[in-house]
């Protein structure tokens, strides 16, 4: 089974099809973006977005926290209010189009993954993406906002970036 490399991921022949569709839709919805700074605002598909910079998030803000809380309840902080943007998006984003499918939510939350400034996802041909029990998911998220950030200040660490 040979690996496809899309615009957004680099996915398995077998599913390239699905996330070739959802580059497609995300590649359409984020076309919307519109800035009105005179508003305050950026807006895509009538939702309000944040721009952030990467770092201020990857860098600073665990820095702070990790002054107030220590590092590993700033790593927990950070990770579970990405975690649960992350759900609150793609619940929002499957809830406002009709996605059901799982699989649809998985190519899905890969080209948003990109698209929001993330960073990229490559799947790997181990993976065995069925609807049942020996479901298994084995993927790297190379080029994150994170790991930018960190290369870009010359920060060299052993724990994991992503958030």
């Amino acid at each position: 089974m040979a690996a496809k490399k899309l615009r957004y991921s680099n996915v398995p022949d077998s599913i390239s099809r699905q996330f070739e569709n959802a580059e497609k839709t995300l590649e359409k919805f984020f076309s919307s973006l519109q800035r009105a700074p005179e508003k305050g605002e950026i807006v895509v598909d009538g939702e309000r977005y944040v721009l952030l910079r990467g770092s201020a998030l990857a860098v600073d803000a665990i820095n702070y926290l990790s002054e107030l809380m220590g590092r590993e309840a700033a790593n927990r902080t950070l990770y579970y209010m990405a975690k649960g943007a992350g759900a609150s998006d793609a619940r929002a984003f499957c809830e406002r189009y009709g996605v059901e499918d799982p699989a649809s939510h998985l190519s899905l939350g890969s080209a948003h993954f990109a698209f929001a400034g993330y960073g990229t996802v490559v799947i790997h041909e181990e993976s065995n993406i069925t609807p049942d029990e020996p479901y298994f998911l084995m993927y790297d998220h190379p080029n994150t906002f994170e790991s930018k950030a960190y290369l870009r200040r010359g920060i060299i660490t052993a724990d994991s970036l992503l958030l």
